[in-house]
């Protein structure tokens, strides 16, 4: 892998929210500044220096779009891309209150932002390309949301008998629909994510593991000895591409769950070590691009592979 660039991040304000596309990146901070950096041209534009809340979801389009959500503020609109691009306002249609936004999470999915309460508040769901936003019901009880993927929600569920349970919820008709029970034989399970076919998640930070819907089987398609720090997906055509790395900076990339290259994060001659803060630190993958965030910087590099 071939390093590009290191986008330098300000002290104490970690990126939260990281998206990336053949051509652009864009990520978001904890103080709410939003930055789009070019890969062509290089240039680095800051869309948005501080907002009333922490950049919650960002999502950075193949179409020259840029969407954000500002905690459980609103969202915005930027785009087509241009120097004097402004962000377009789109509101939630509630009352803002601290204790809510501590307590929500958004997910960007194409055009659309899910914002979850999770203390039992109602779900919002709102629509950049028609301008709406609607109310859903809130989450079932003793419910932690997890992912935003085709109008479903994915949840880790606490039954009254103690079990545990991945389930999608399906805000717009109510139905829970349960995918995969979880017991001790699980280990300790974190990065749970869904994609088409299935969901993925670390297990005991060493393995990356599948659920496919259709063969209802959990499978292991990645493991090291020293722990993951974050992982990747994105979905071309049919293609599924995933990057990985680990505390020792070394990156791998899959390919539909294969191997097909691998590398160290690496800036000016120098391996990177720079993830101490115990920030969330983010991997995005969209080829040839792969990004990942550390306590200083946003670390932007080329995929190459025999």
């Amino acid at each position: 892998m071939i390093s590009l660039a290191a986008l330098p991040l300000r002290f104490g304000d970690p990126v939260l929210a990281l998206s990336t596309t053949n051509k652009y990146l864009a990520y978001g901070t904890a103080y709410g500044r939003v930055i789009l950096y070019d890969m062509f041209s290089q240039e680095y534009q800051q869309v948005v220096e501080i907002s009333e809340e922490y950049i919650s979801s960002i999502k950075v389009t193949g179409n020259n779009h840029l969407y954000f959500a500002i905690g459980d503020f609103y969202c915005a609109e930027v785009g087509p891309f241009t120097k004097d691009s402004r962000p377009k306002l789109s509101h939630y249609n509630k009352v803002h209150t601290v204790d809510d936004c501590g307590n929500s999470v958004a997910f960007i999915y194409m055009d659309t932002c899910c914002l979850i309460p999770t203390n039992g508040g109602n779900i919002y769901l709102l629509n950049f390309t028609q301008q709406n936003s609607i109310i859903y019901d809130p989450l079932p009880p003793s419910t932690i949301p997890l992912d935003y993927y085709n109008e479903k929600i994915l949840t880790l569920q606490y039954k009254s008998t103690g079990a545990r349970c991945y389930s999608h919820f399906c805000f717009k008709t109510g139905i829970i629909e349960e995918i995969i029970s979880i017991g001790k034989e699980h280990g300790h399970i974190t990065g749970v994510k869904m994609y088409r076919d299935g969901i993925v998640f670390i297990r005991n930070f060493k393995s990356l593991n599948l659920y496919r819907y259709d063969e209802n089987d959990t499978q292991n398609v990645f493991e090291i000895k020293t722990n993951i720090i974050s992982y990747g997906l994105c979905e071309i055509d049919d293609v599924i591409w995933c990057g990985i790395i680990d505390k020792m900076s070394n990156l791998t990339v899959l390919k539909n769950w294969e191997w097909i290259c691998e590398g160290v994060l690496e800036y000016e001659g120098q391996k990177v070590q720079d993830f101490n803060y115990g920030y969330p630190y983010l991997l995005v993958i969209h080829p040839p691009y792969l990004a990942v965030t550390s306590d200083s910087f946003v670390y932007i590099l080329e995929i190459t592979s025999k």
